[in-house]
């Protein structure tokens, strides 16, 4: 079994909903958070080893979420995501089912470039 808290933040449900999944199925501890301003006030009470955020949040930008989080601990790795709505849930979709059972996140699998 993995070990690793990862939060995720994104905007639209869907989203945090399949990476919660994905990662839940592939071993790690996995919270979710709908805006930046939410992610802060879970990260205030649990520390995180990852932080994959969206982006384009509403509200707070990823950008903006980034640097609060590293001025508050720089240990924290942060993703920053501009994979959103159904361009990436596709992805995701058609990775995931390339292997049942298994994600591509762990054996390197990148999505397609963008048009």
């Amino acid at each position: 079994m993995r070990s690793g808290a990862i939060l995720i933040v994104d905007d639209e449900e869907r989203q945090r909903e399949i990476y919660h999944d994905i990662l839940e199925d592939e071993g790690y501890t996995a919270e979710t958070a709908p805006s930046g301003e939410a992610a802060l006030q879970l990260l205030a009470q649990k520390r995180f080893d990852l932080v994959l955020t969206d982006l384009n949040l509403t509200g707070m930008t990823g950008v903006q979420l980034l640097k609060e989080i590293l001025a508050a601990d720089p240990t924290i790795a942060v993703v920053l995501s501009p994979w959103t709505g159904t361009r990436c849930s596709e992805w995701w979709t058609k990775s995931s089912s390339t292997s049942p059972g298994s994600s591509n996140l762990s054996s390197g699998n990148r999505p397609p470039p963008k048009p």
